[in-house]
């Protein structure tokens, strides 16, 4: 980190507060140096820091990892997580497959209206 600090202070003078660079310029925001990364790497416009994020919430859940431990790694509450990204989880309505379930269910169902 030390040797790192040096060259930023050998490039970029005082001015070395910034710790991600792209090239030998400072990232000031996560949306502008995503954006350069994003052209280097040849993907369309439209992708953006939201869709990382996104997918890595579908991936821990479709690895079924805790909802308390994805929800820290993504930074969102485990409440939000659940609501939005729950039907990604192997064990997803799971419930619903169970035969006594299914009945109760079908049961519960209002029946259709002859008019």
């Amino acid at each position: 980190m030390r040797r790192w600090h040096r060259q930023d202070v050998q490039i970029h003078g005082d001015d070395a507060d910034k710790v991600v660079h792209h090239g030998d310029q400072d990232v000031s925001g996560v949306r502008k140096g995503f954006a350069a990364c994003v052209a280097d790497a040849g993907l369309p416009e439209a992708v953006t820091p939201h869709w990382v994020r996104h997918t890595a919430a579908t991936l821990l859940m479709e690895a079924d990892v805790d909802i308390w431990l994805a929800a820290s790694y993504l930074g969102m509450s485990a409440i939000t997580l659940e609501r939005h990204y729950a039907h990604h989880r192997a064990d997803f309505q799971s419930v619903a497959r169970r035969p006594k379930v299914r009945q109760v269910v079908l049961l519960q169902r209002p029946a259709p209206r002859v008019d």
